[in-house]
């Protein structure tokens, strides 16, 4: 299988990207995107309290357990970060925030990889812009990828077609590794700079000293 390499979108510095390990272990095309708690009580509310028609307009259904209910019937006004017993839901479409297909691992993070229809951003330098999630710049080529084998990409392009939401697993799930670095190897020996967007080098260095001065000292319970 050869590799594939491509521009990224991560977490920003609030909503940082978890570090972690997993499988990804069905493909979802066409998906609805269900809003997470946190994004939904900070972004999307104030957006609804400020026009109530800001739902309409982005395709987005109000749900209370697995029942969707009218916004027009809901005083918003009334509605707080700390009291909105809804939640929201994003019906497929061009404009979906999930773009045509995410790739799903569960995780406690509740993150995954997946389409975006802000394709711009891919060309920025500083790709922290997401919630947390991962945005990819290939959607299509990693799902011909990992479903190679399983099915053709004449049969992955019907299912986008047809508009509907469809899960399909994998035959096998395949690892993914979430991983942090500000220093790489490059060719020729020449290490690779990114910038700490996370401010994770600053603990780093500061467990270093911190064992340099106990050594110093001559403490040895380092």
């Amino acid at each position: 299988t050869p590799s594939l390499t491509m521009n990224v979108i991560v977490g920003q510095k609030k909503r940082k990207t978890p570090v972690f390990s997993d499988e990804i272990s069905y493909i979802a095309f066409n998906p609805y995107w269900h809003v997470p708690h946190k994004i939904a009580r900070e972004d999307i509310l104030p957006r609804v309290k400020n026009n109530p028609s800001y739902l309409a307009r982005n395709n987005y259904e109000v749900l209370s357990g697995n029942k969707i209910i009218a916004p027009h019937s809901i005083d918003w006004q009334d509605m707080s970060k700390y009291h909105m017993p809804y939640r929201f839901r994003q019906k497929p479409g061009k404009f979906n925030s999930l773009g045509s297909v995410k790739f799903m691992f569960p995780n406690k993070f509740a993150v995954y990889l997946h389409d975006t229809p802000k394709k711009s951003l891919f060309r920025y330098s500083d790709r922290s812009q997401s919630s947390g999630c991962i945005r990819v710049s290939e959607p299509a080529l990693l799902a011909y990828q990992l479903l190679e084998g399983q099915k053709s990409e004449k049969d992955i392009n019907k299912i986008w077609a047809a508009r509907k939401t469809r899960h399909v697993s994998l035959n096998a799930s395949v690892p993914i590794s979430l991983e942090y670095f500000t220093a790489l190897p490059a060719q020729n020996g020449v290490i690779h700079y990114s910038p700490d967007i996370y401010d994770y080098d600053k603990a780093l260095f500061r467990d270093i000293n911190l064992a340099s001065e106990r050594l110093m000292s001559g403490q040895k319970d380092i």
